[in-house]
This record gives structure tokens, sequence and C-alpha cells, in this order.
């Protein structure tokens, strides 16, 4: 008998509504000061040990297969492989996203006990000079570039994710070649969000249209592409989010608050809250401006970053219609050039 498809299963889970994809925020304290950090929560009130461990109980009873650990930076929790050891004894795959400062051998050692099923890297630049612009944190770039080989030694799926701002635009070649020198994914898209506080703080690092037209000829040019998210965003689906204080998202981007943890069941919020019965209802035809655009098919447009920017998850987002819009001429321009070339080859 044919094994169901990742992309059947998880076309079942959004059929039935089932959580199966978590993003778990342990924490907002962080030992870096990344100078785009969306987040803003403050640092008290995190859920204990125990709390943590009763909403991974829930999780799995309501389905989840999969869950992300993430922050701030979920390494500085002391309890943090407390916490992942009992989300694999419940059977989670367990993946994590961090900075990597904080991974040293015996860090690595516990995640290969545990089989955590991949790593996302966050890396800013291959200098000292770009890294450690965005990290405000001397040194920090040497102790990320020694986290990724030491995963990568081991054996690990190891991801890269590469916010690209101001600092490191001109740098993005370079992490790219860093990248396919150790054979691991790139992922780098040029979407900042405001701060979850609604500060526009972060905004400041996004690239000018002359900076983004550079990135894109890169992006372009080399096939990659920033990943784009429309109605089939997953969010309120067949994935959830749980933020350090136990309040539930429908992603941790989407920040609309459908219940908290310490006041009622996961089970009852995720089948009865009114935000997710809002957002399963949805249809295409319902976001204003996109619905019809003759550029949704290639749009990086997210709900969550509408909702931060615009107040309107259902509204359009400059900022997604100005990534998209320069994509498309460069792409156009890129084509023309092409093809004019060809047509000199042929005509010799």
């Amino acid at each position: 008998m044919r094994e169901a498809s990742e992309s059947e299963i998880l076309h079942k889970a959004r059929e039935k509504r089932i959580p199966l994809n978590a993003t778990f925020e342990l924490t907002y304290r962080c030992n870096l000061r990344c100078n785009h950090c969306y987040l803003e929560e403050g640092t008290s009130g995190e859920l204990t040990t125990s709390e943590v461990f009763l909403a991974i109980d829930q999780l799995v009873e309501a389905g989840t297969l999969k869950v992300v650990f993430t922050g701030g930076e979920a390494l500085v929790r002391e309890d943090f492989f407390d916490i992942a050891g009992y989300a694999r004894k419940r059977n989670m795959a367990v993946s994590l996203i961090s900075n990597g400062t904080l991974i040293d051998e015996k860090a690595v050692e516990k995640m290969k006990q545990l089989h955590f099923s991949s790593l996302m890297i966050s890396l800013y630049g291959i200098t000292p000079q770009t890294h450690e612009s965005v990290t405000r944190v001397e040194g920090s770039v040497s102790k990320t570039l020694k986290a990724i080989s030491l995963l990568r030694k081991n054996g690990f799926e190891v991801q890269i994710k590469t916010p690209v701002m101001k600092q490191n635009v001109d740098e993005i070649t370079k992490i790219d070649d860093f990248c396919n020198g150790i054979e691991v994914k790139l992922n780098a898209s040029p979407l900042l969000s405001p701060a979850t506080n609604g500060s526009t703080r972060p905004l400041k690092y996004r690239l000018s249209d002359d900076e983004l037209r550079r990135y894109m000829l890169w992006e372009v040019g080399t096939g990659k592409k920033t990943a784009g998210l429309t109605r089939t965003c997953n969010a309120g689906l067949s994935n959830v989010s749980i933020s350090a204080l136990g309040k539930v998202f429908p992603c941790n981007v989407l920040r609309l608050e459908a219940g908290g943890l310490r006041q009622e069941s996961f089970a009852k919020i995720w089948s009865y809250s009114p935000v997710f019965q809002w957002i399963r209802d949805i249809k295409m035809e319902d976001f204003r401006g996109c619905s019809q655009c003759e550029l949704l098919g290639a749009c990086t447009r997210c709900p969550g970053q509408a909702l931060s920017e615009e107040g309107d998850m259902l509204s359009s987002c400059r900022e997604s219609c100005r990534i998209t819009r320069i994509r498309k001429e460069v792409e156009d321009e890129e084509g023309d050039s092409s093809k004019e070339g060809k047509k000199k080859v042929c005509e010799t």
C-alpha cells in the first residue's frame, strides 16, 4: 500500500483542522541585540517547565506531530533540553531556530541523542563587520559559524536564515557561496516586520528600491526566491504558534490572540476560538486589493505582515507589493536580456 506523501498529509490536516505543526516561542530573552528584531514582549512571565510540558501534552492530544522551538533564543533557557527531551518522549519531531552562539559540542551531543530533525541558524553576514553590525555583540559571528560547522560535521540538516537588510545586502553573495560550500539551504528574505508592540523601529533597516533591485538581481540570477504566502498559508488550519507567555496565535507572525493556555485548554482554543473560526472561513476573494491582482501568483504577501503593517490582515500590504513589483521588473528585464542574447546568437 502506497504511503501518503508529505503534501497529502498536510492537505488532510488542513481539511480535518489538525494542528500538525506548532511553533513554540519558549522565551523572549536573547543573548544578542539584533537591531531588526520584531519581538518587544518583555522578558517576564514566561511559561514554567511544567507549563510547557502540559502545553506539549495538549498539542500531542490535538494531533501535533512537529514542534519548532524558537525565541528569543530558546537555548538561554536552562531547561531547554529537558523541554526538547519531553517533546521527543511524546514522539514529536523537534526542530530549532537559533542564533547558534550557544551551540557547542555538549549541546550538539544532546541534540544527537534526541534526534533533532532540523536546525535553522540565523546568519547575517560572513564577516564580523557585517554580522555584528546586526547582532551588536562582538564575537558573535565566530560562534555562529562554529556552531554551523559543528552541526554539519555531526550530520544535522541545517538551514541558514538570513533577513536581508541595509547592513548585509552587499554580502548576500558571500553568504550564498558559504552555504553552497557546506551544502546547506539558504533562506533569504528582504521582508522585515514592525515590532510586536507596534514600533516601526525594525523598518528603518529595510532595503531601498535600489538596494532591493540589487538583491533581486542576485535572487533571480541564482534561481532563489523569497517564500510567498497567500491564501495557501496554513496558519490556523494545520499550523499554530504558542508564545512564551502561553498565548495562542495562528502563527508567530500573524499575532491574532486566539486564547491563553493559562486560562483554557489548547483543544478548546483550537476548536472554538472565534479567531480560528474566522480565519478558516476566509476565501481568496476576501483579500481586498489582492484577489484580482495580476502579480498574486508571484507575491510575497503574508497575512501577518499585512496585519502588523496595515492593521488589517485582509488588506494589501504595501511592502509586499513593493517587493513583488521590483522582482517582476527585474525578472522581465533579465528575461528580455536573455531573449536578446539568444537572438544575436541565432543571427550569427
